[in-house]
């Protein structure tokens, strides 16, 4: 790891950040936190090899495990949250719940009887994702979903600024 300014930049060992300049100005602000569709493969990949490097030989499962700590787990069925027992990731996301057109070829839509039985059967937190808007929202709550991701709620919106604030006070609603 290398700093550069305030910011903290990986790198491959042995070789200069000056090698990599594209890859570590975030843009006007180089203090600034990025989103991961803002930060380059090669950063990640770099990132995530000199963690690893901490854990000297790391077999493939506990690299599995370590990097399910940090993106979760996907679940789409009951025997698949079964299955996250046994590589403890942080949180694991529960859907689709309903049907969504945000991927290409889609899971099968779970509903809210399923996603209910997946929540309640996780090893760690759960999130409820898949089709889920601001009309859908406090169903997905009252079911026990408790963290739920978004997709065309936000960004198919005309204001996503009022679109998050509505989420968020359906939320709060639902859950006090």
């Amino acid at each position: 790891m290398t700093r550069h300014g305030d910011a903290r930049v990986y790198w491959p060992k042995g070789t200069s950040p000056d090698a990599y300049a594209d890859y570590r100005l975030p843009g006007k602000d180089a203090d600034a936190r990025r989103a991961l569709d803002e930060i380059p493969p090669e950063e990640l990949r770099n990132a995530m090899r000199e963690t690893l490097s901490d854990f000297g030989d790391c077999p493939q499962d506990d690299l599995y495990r370590e990097t399910l700590k940090i993106f979760g787990l996907s679940t789409h069925s009951p025997a698949q949250v079964a299955a996250a027992r046994a590589v403890a990731p942080d949180y694991i996301g529960v859907g689709p719940v309903y049907a969504t057109p945000t991927k290409d070829i889609p899971d099968a839509t779970l509903g809210l009887a399923t996603m209910r039985e997946m929540i309640a059967a996780a090893p760690c937190p759960a999130v409820a994702i898949g089709g889920i808007d601001a009309a859908r929202l406090p169903d997905v709550l009252r079911a026990g979903a408790r963290n739920f991701s978004v997709v065309r709620a936000v960004c198919s919106s005309p204001d996503p600024y009022a679109a998050i604030c509505a989420l968020q006070e359906i939320w709060r609603r639902e859950t006090a």
